[in-house]
């Protein structure tokens, strides 16, 4: 048996509707399964939708809503169970009943889930008349973190040590907020300052500068900038400086003399180029003078020799020197590639004993004079010479002795 209303139940009617706005707007709680609890202090709003029997209103539920309640009510029921609204193709049938009034916000929350929903919704026929009061709240999503990309242009040009390497940064924001306070820094790195905002998808370009040293190194530069609730965002990139020192190789070396020469010692002398660089200006100094000579340009590792004529048993000592070209500029003198070498030359040979006839050794003489050819005969000759002596000086002492008597 079906109800109708009656004007003695309108004011009753009333005051179930202020009950049940009332539990809606400030109880809410505990929530049906599948309705998530939010944030009340967040945006929400609400709408109610109306009609008769079978009577199609339209419901319309932001995107991002989170459904917090949905009461549907109905009066003169004349339905074999629970009352059902078509939300567009989909029926939903209320399982929390009290009375005349159902609970669907589980069933409508799960329908619409965060993507809104704008649909027309038909009620149940077998009612009189019908609303639907809908609650919602709208969760603000976390505002995404600020994000910025770092980028370093490739810097193959050689720098001379001690001078300056420049490089050219690309800072892109690549986040959704603006960021403002962009600075660069590192170390041994000086980098010109940005000024300005930087808004979402737009970049930036900037200067840093490195010092060379005498050798390629690589550098860490980061950037650093801040949204407008303070949040940081940071990226880094890699500086590569090619420096260098440069250099210049200078060889002596003497020249092996032929058999017999007692001249002046040839002296090779080489210069050779081993920066990466041209070298102008390329000059060889020192002594002895006849050593000395200007060189001119040299590429790199291209080299040059020449000889010099120095006298045996002198040291020559000589520098080369050249001034580097980078990019199509002499540097300064105080850059200047410079080595030095000394070289002691070896003392005269005089020609060789096998090539001359040795002399005859002097003959032996006696002291008159005369040659001595073999000592033995001539001790032999003298012996016999000293007994004939002996023998007439003992006869002539025995003649004087018989003539005296």
């Amino acid at each position: 048996m079906s109800r109708r209303s009656t004007p003695s139940h309108r004011p009753l009617r009333a005051v179930r509707l202020c009950l049940s706005a009332l539990v809606v707007a400030v109880v809410l709680a505990p929530m049906p399964v599948g309705v998530q609890e939010v944030d009340r202090s967040t945006p929400g709003g609400d709408t109610t939708i109306r009609g008769t029997g079978s009577s199609v209103a339209r419901l319309d539920i932001p995107r991002g809503a989170v459904i917090a309640a949905a009461d549907l009510e109905w009066t003169g029921s004349h339905c074999d169970g629970p009352p059902a609204l078509l939300f567009g193709a989909t029926r939903l049938i209320p399982d929390r009943i009290t009375g005349d009034r159902a609970d669907l916000a589980a069933q409508l929350g799960a329908l619409v889930g965060r993507h809104g929903i704008a649909v027309s919704v038909g009620g149940p026929p077998c009612a009189d008349s019908w609303s639907l009061h809908v609650v919602w709240w709208v969760e603000e999503p976390a505002p995404a973190p600020p994000a910025v990309e770092l980028s370093a242009a490739e810097n193959r040009a050689l720098v001379l040590e001690g001078t300056d390497a420049v490089h050219e940064l690309r800072i892109r924001n690549i986040g959704d907020v603006d960021l403002s306070g962009l600075s660069l820094a590192g170390e041994g790195v000086r980098c010109d300052p940005i000024p300005g905002m930087l808004l979402p998808s737009a970049e930036k370009t900037a200067i840093c500068r490195t010092s060379a040293k005498s050798a390629p190194t690589t550098t860490s530069v980061a950037v650093t900038g801040r949204d407008t609730t303070g949040r940081i965002a940071t990226a880094s990139a890699e500086l590569r400086t090619n420096g260098f020192r440069p250099s210049i190789a200078l060889e002596l070396e003497e020249v092996p003399a032929e058999r017999g020469d007692t001249g002046p010692a040839t002296v090779r002398v080489r210069v050779r180029n081993t920066s990466p660089v041209p070298l102008e200006q390329v000059a060889v100094g020192g002594s002895p003078a006849a050593c000395v000579r200007p060189v001119g340009r040299l590429e790199p590792d291209q080299s040059t020799v020449y000889t010099c004529r120095v006298g045996r048993g002198a040291v020559v000592t000589l520098s080369a020197t050249g001034l580097p070209v980078v990019d199509g500029v002499v540097a300064a003198f105080t850059s200047s590639a410079r080595n030095s070498a000394v070289l002691t030359l070896a003392q005269p040979v005089a020609p060789a004993q096998a090539d001359r006839v040795p002399p005859a050794p002097p003959p032996e003489r006696l002291d008159s004079g005369g040659p001595l050819e073999n000592p033995e005969r001539t001790a032999g000759f003298i012996g016999i010479l000293g007994a004939l002596v002996m023998m007439v000086s003992v006869g002539a002492l025995s003649s004087a002795s018989r003539a005296s008597k």
